[in-house]
C-alpha cells in the first residue's frame, strides 16, 4: 500500500479492469474500484468519464474531434475522452 500526495495526480482511470493511478511520469496500480478513490480526493478533480477522473489543474486544453465529441489533452501528453454528460460539469469547473 502506498500513498500519494494528491498534489502529485494528474488522472485516475480504469485501464483493461484496474484502476491506475498516474502522475506525470509514473502510473500505479490501486487495489481499489474508482469511486474509492473518488471519495477520498480533494475538489481539485472531476470525474470526465465512467473511467476517468482528472485533475482539472493539469488540463493543458480541450479539442473537438471529428465526432463532435471533446478530448482532455493532460499535460503529460495523455488524450482522454470526456463523455458528453460530463462536458457541462468540466467547462464550469475551468470557468468556460
Amino acid at each position: 500500500r502506498f500513498l500519494l500526495r494528491s498534489l502529485n495526480l494528474n488522472s485516475i482511470q480504469i485501464e483493461n479492469e484496474k484502476t491506475m493511478i498516474c502522475t506525470q511520469n509514473q502510473k500505479y496500480v490501486y487495489r481499489g474500484r474508482l469511486y474509492q478513490v473518488q471519495s477520498v480526493l480533494p475538489n481539485d478533480f472531476i470525474m470526465i468519464s465512467r473511467g476517468t477522473i482528472v485533475n482539472y489543474h493539469f488540463i493543458d486544453h480541450l479539442e473537438i474531434i471529428n465526432t463532435g465529441n471533446i478530448d482532455a489533452l493532460l499535460e503529460n501528453g495523455l488524450r482522454v475522452q470526456v463523455s458528453r454528460r460530463r462536458i457541462k460539469d468540466l467547462k464550469e469547473r475551468l470557468g468556460l
